[in-house]
C-alpha cells in the first residue's frame, strides 16, 4: 500500500508540473494612474496576480515609458489612446513592443457609437494585426434596454456590435452581488445585509458563451473589486474572497479565457458612486482587498491549466430553483465517466474539454451558505485541488463541502 501511494503521488506531481505553465490573463481595469507609473507599481500588480493592466497614454513618449516599465515588471498593457487623434502612427511604432497586450477601443458603447469604433478598430488592426482590439460590452440590464443599448434587447445589441466592430476578443461586465432597495445602508459596505445574486448575470453569461462559441472568439469577464453605490437604489459591497471566486469560477465555467477586476486602483476622487475599498487605495497603498485579490488569483492561476484553451461544452445549474435562461442539471447528460452527482443547493456544473482532457467543474453559487456535493466517478479520475495538485478521486470519501464561491474540479 505504501509503495502504491508513493507512485500515485509521484504521478500526480508530474501531471501538475506538466501543466502549470498555463497562465490565465487577469486584467486590472483602471490600471495605475499615469502620475504613479513605475516598475515598482507594475510589480506590485504582478505580485497580486495581475498579468495585464489598463493604461491610459497621452502621447508616444509616455507610452514608451509605460511599456518599458511593464516589460521589466512582467505585465502587459491594455493601451488606451486618446480618442480624438489618429491611432495609426502610435500603433505602428509600438506594435512589436513585448509588453503590448491589447488596444482599447472603448467601454460599454451603445449602438450609435459603434460605427466610429468600428472604423478605429479597422485602422488599428490594419496597422497591427497581431494584437487584438479590446471592447467591453454592457451585460443584460435590469430595465430600459433601448436606453442603454440603443437596441431593443441584448441579442440585438451584441449582433450590432459584431457587425460594426471587427474585434477578435469579446468582453462584458455585469456585477451580480448587490443589494437592491430604496433604503440602502451608508458606506463603508463591509457587512451589508440583504445581498442577492442578480439572475441577469447568468442570462448574460448564457448569451455571451453562445456568441463566443458561434463566432469562435474568446471572451473575458469581470469580478467586482471595489465597493460603491448607485444613488440609494443599489449597493455593491466590499468584495469578499467568496464573492470574487463565485464570479470568476462562474465565468470560467461558461468558458471565459480571461478574467478582469473592476477596479484595480481606487478612483480619485470617489465621485458620485462613492468608490472605496479597492485593491489599491487612492493614495497608492495596498488595502485588505489587495490581499484578498492576491489570494484569489493565486488559486485561479494554480488551476489555470484546466481553463486556458478549454471549451465549455455544457453548462447546467443544480438546485431547486435555477436562474432564468439557464438549463437545469440533467443527470443523463453528464459526461460518461460521471456516474452520479448530487448537490444540496445552488451550483453551476460545467463540462470543460481542453485538448484530450475533460473536466467536471462544480461551483457553489449560494451567497450565504455551504453546499454539499456528492459525486461518483469512474476509477482513474482525478481531483484538481485548490493548489493545482491532482490526486485520485478514490482516495477521497466522495463528499465535498463547498463554501460560497468555492469550486471542485475533477479530471475525467
Amino acid at each position: 500500500m505504501e509503495v502504491r501511494t508513493c507512485l500515485l503521488s509521484a504521478a500526480s506531481v508530474a501531471f501538475s508540473a506538466a501543466l502549470v505553465a498555463a497562465e490565465l490573463p487577469i486584467l486590472g481595469f483602471g490600471g495605475v494612474p499615469t502620475r504613479e507609473v513605475s516598475v515598482a507599481r507594475y510589480r506590485q500588480a504582478r505580485d497580486a496576480g495581475f498579468t495585464h493592466l489598463m493604461q491610459w497614454a497621452a502621447d508616444a513618449e509616455s507610452l514608451r515609458k509605460y511599456l518599458d516599465c511593464a516589460q521589466e515588471a512582467g505585465v502587459k498593457l491594455l493601451v488606451n489612446l486618446k480618442q480624438d487623434v489618429d491611432p495609426v502612427p502610435v500603433v505602428r511604432e509600438f506594435r512589436k513592443h513585448p509588453a503590448l497586450g491589447l488596444w482599447h477601443l472603448g467601454d460599454e458603447p451603445d449602438v450609435p457609437r459603434m460605427a466610429k469604433m468600428g472604423a478605429r478598430a479597422r485602422a488599428i488592426q490594419a496597422a497591427d494585426p497581431d494584437h487584438p482590439c479590446y471592447l467591453n460590452w454592457f451585460g443584460v440590464v435590469n430595465s430600459e434596454p433601448a436606453r442603454w443599448y440603443g437596441a431593443p434587447d441584448y441579442r440585438a445589441y451584441i449582433a450590432a456590435s459584431l457587425k460594426a466592430i471587427p474585434t477578435r476578443l469579446l468582453s462584458f461586465d455585469k456585477y451580480p452581488v448587490a443589494r437592491f432597495d430604496l433604503k440602502a445602508p451608508k458606506p463603508p459596505y463591509r457587512d451589508v445585509p440583504g445581498l442577492v445574486l442578480n439572475p441577469k448575470w447568468y442570462e448574460t453569461l448564457e448569451i455571451v458563451r453562445e456568441t463566443s462559441r458561434a463566432e469562435r472568439k474568446p471572451f473575458w469577464a469581470f469580478a467586482l473589486s471595489v465597493a460603491h453605490h448607485i444613488g440609494d437604489r443599489i449597493v455593491y459591497p466590499t468584495p469578499t474572497e467568496a464573492q470574487m471566486k463565485l464570479q470568476h469560477y462562474s465565468n470560467l465555467a461558461y468558458g471565459a479565457q480571461g478574467l478582469q477586476y473592476y477596479t484595480y486602483w481606487q478612483p480619485v476622487p470617489p465621485g458620485p458612486f462613492g468608490y472605496h475599498d479597492a485593491p489599491i487605495a487612492g493614495d497608492g497603498r495596498p488595502t485588505f482587498v489587495y490581499d484578498r485579490v492576491r489570494r484569489v488569483n493565486r488559486e485561479l492561476q494554480a488551476r489555470a491549466f484546466v481553463f486556458v484553451g478549454a471549451d465549455a461544452r455544457d453548462v447546467w445549474h443544480a438546485g431547486g430553483e435555477v436562474p432564468p435562461w439557464t438549463r437545469p442539471l440533467d443527470p443523463k447528460a453528464l459526461p460518461a465517466r460521471v456516474r452520479a452527482l448530487v448537490v444540496d443547493g445552488g451550483a453551476v456544473v460545467s463540462h470543460l474539454v481542453n485538448g484530450d482532457a475533460a473536466y467536471l467543474l462544480v461551483v457553489n453559487r449560494e451567497l450565504h451558505r455551504d453546499v454539499a456535493l456528492r459525486v461518483e466517478l469512474e476509477p482513474g479520475c482525478r481531483r484538481i485541488r485548490e493548489d493545482g495538485s491532482a490526486v485520485p478521486v478514490d482516495a477521497h470519501a466522495g463528499e465535498y463541502v463547498l463554501g460560497p464561491g468555492a469550486a471542485e474540479i475533477f479530471r475525467l
